[in-house]
């Protein structure tokens, strides 16, 4: 795993200030400074046991020759997929993404030296940041950062091979496999342990939560683990095949782009949520699985008390900070999968599988959390909430297979929810705002 467009500080589009004196203008010098001491702590930590590693590890000719392979195969594929990294770098909006540099790191993990593994490991992301900073794009502090947690890692899996049996790890028997697990385990979790204590140090965001990894990233980065693992058999008993690895890690890493391109269509980019044409999408395949359910379910219209006037006061980009802390508050309090998308401008809506009691209930909540939150020095927001119903009765024959809900019927039921719901927001506003109205 590897930093990529983080929240706070380790952003790519980070403004360096003007420096006086000897010190220079690097972007390192505007993170907080307890962010700055573990960053450099971790990276002399990665760089003095690679030395200590390196100084009294002996190598064979054969693992030499490894190493030398790997590092071929490593930076001929980052150079010929620079132009899906840099639309995959562009698209990344969250806290980690994966890269195929695990293929070989891990391969290098379970087939050579520590030492050699975590001088493969500085190779590999001087050359990626060589490559970024040609085009223009990444931040190399933050590629050191990156490529020390990396070293940990490779480091804490390769000693953990070493006290239990290097060579059992890719021969037969039951103990291979256990052996194979627990080294993932140790390498995702030291990399990914030492890249969450930087992204925290350096954001300090509300919740953690919000710089965890999807599972998306999570299964591409379990995924180039095993690659890994295919590349360092192929090493160890039939080496001529290892460039193989090299089609299958494009395949695989195509297949992410073609996810984050799809993510990307359907998220809103200032907060997160859905867009507005994937909320309707969702929230007509959810009323076709509800009516045939014979469940209720409601829509929450949310607007923003006098946003306008943020915007004018403050700023637009205090705006904005507004919209993306409204959003959280709105993951934070909703279900997982509850519908939540931006409308538009400073307005959302919510999709509730729920009673319409327990709707109006979730929709004061929801005002509530909103009026709690400071998102900026001086700024106060609240929000206007009109909710719209719908009961299936059952008892009335009401269960419709989902294939007889048509498209055109749904949609034009979702649009009079929305419809009631916004007339019952604008009767809110007019109640005095911050409050919720239902819709008759």
């Amino acid at each position: 795993m590897t930093v990529d467009r983080p929240t706070g500080g380790l952003r790519g589009d980070v403004i360096v200030p003007q420096r006086r004196g000897w010190l220079p203008r690097w972007a390192l010098w505007t993170i907080p400074l307890p962010a700055r001491v573990f960053l450099l702590g971790v990276e002399a930590t990665a760089l003095a046991v690679t030395v200590f590693l390196l100084w009294g590890q002996p190598v064979s000719g054969v693992e030499l020759a490894r190493v030398g392979a790997l590092a071929v195969l490593g930076i001929g594929y980052v150079e010929g997929a620079a132009r899906v990294e840099r639309i995959k770098h562009y698209l990344g909006a969250g806290t980690v993404f994966s890269d195929q540099m695990s293929v070989w790191l891990f391969a290098a993990t379970l087939t050579v030296p520590p030492g050699w593994a975590a001088l493969l490991v500085i190779v590999l992301y001087t050359h990626a940041t060589w490559q970024r900073r040609r085009d223009h794009s990444g931040l190399p502090y933050r590629a050191a950062f990156t490529a020390a947690t990396v070293v940990l890692a490779v480091v804490s899996a390769s000693a953990l091979l070493s006290t239990t049996g290097r060579e059992h790890v890719l021969t037969g028997g039951l103990r291979g496999p256990v052996l194979l697990v627990v080294a993932l385990a140790a390498y995702t979790a030291v990399n990914f342990g030492v890249l969450l204590g930087g992204m925290w140090l350096t954001a300090r965001p509300p919740s953690v939560r919000v710089l965890l990894p999807s599972r998306d990233v999570l299964g591409y980065e379990i995924a180039t683990l095993v690659l890994g693992v295919v590349a360092a058999q192929f090493l160890l008993t039939t080496p001529v095949l290892t460039p193989v690895v090299v089609g299958l890690a494009a395949l695989l890493h195509r297949s992410s782009l073609v996810k984050a391109l799809h993510q990307r269509a359907r998220t809103d980019t200032k907060t997160g949520l859905l867009s507005h044409p994937a909320w309707v999408e969702h929230a007509e395949t959810a009323i076709a699985s509800a009516r045939s359910a014979g469940t209720p379910f409601s829509v929450m219209f949310c607007d923003l008390d006098r946003f306008k006037v943020i915007n004018d006061t403050h700023g637009h980009l205090v705006g904005d900070t507004v919209l993306g802390a409204v959003a959280d508050c709105l993951r934070a309090e909703l279900r997982d999968h509850d519908g939540i998308g931006r409308f538009g401008g400073e307005e959302f809506v919510v999709f509730l599988e729920v009673s319409p009691e327990q709707a109006e209930r979730v929709a004061d909540r929801v005002r509530a959390a909103v009026a709690a939150l400071t998102p900026a020095p001086g700024v106060h927001v609240t929000m206007s909430i009109g909710v719209a119903h719908h009961r299936t009765p059952a008892s009335d024959g009401a269960r419709l297979p989902a294939h007889r809900e048509t498209d055109t019927a749904t949609s034009a039921e979702l649009s009079g929810m929305l419809a009631r719901a916004d007339t019952a927001m604008m009767a809110a506003k007019a109640a005095g705002r911050d409050r919720i109205r239902t819709a008759a």
